[in-house]
């Protein structure tokens, strides 16, 4: 069942999710600066022939640079943030994206989803 919670629970689950989504990013950077100081320490001519060795200094600018990049690639392209509010009716829980209209089939009136976390129900 949803719950509406108070406003220090909001900021703690805000709070949450931001840290959440930086492990995320900061794992996938790491990934991706191991990978590429590899692929250029090693060298990839072995594979495709264009890609010679090279000294590690030089591997980890290359690789520095290049998940930077492809960090900002994927934050700014294919991860965009999706600006869209759901808004959820406490009284029946349908739950709908938010079109100027706040007034509920049953009677009641939709609230931003933010404001609600579900609760399991001991008695199911």
């Amino acid at each position: 069942m949803w719950k509406q919670v108070e406003e220090a629970r909001k900021k703690e689950l805000s709070r949450k999710r931001k840290i959440q989504s930086c492990k995320a990013w900061s794992c996938s950077g790491i990934v991706l600066f191991i990978l590429f100081v590899i692929v250029h320490t090693i060298g990839w001519e072995r594979y495709r022939g264009y890609l010679s060795p090279k000294p590690l200094g030089e591997s980890i600018l290359l690789a520095i640079i290049e998940s930077i990049i492809i960090l900002l690639l994927f934050k700014f392209i294919y991860f965009r943030e999706d600006n869209s509010i759901w808004l959820l009716c406490p009284n029946c829980d349908a739950i709908k994206n938010d079109d100027g209209r706040y007034q509920c089939q049953c009677g009641g009136r939709f609230q931003p989803r933010d404001d609600f976390e579900w609760i399991d129900d001991p008695n199911e």
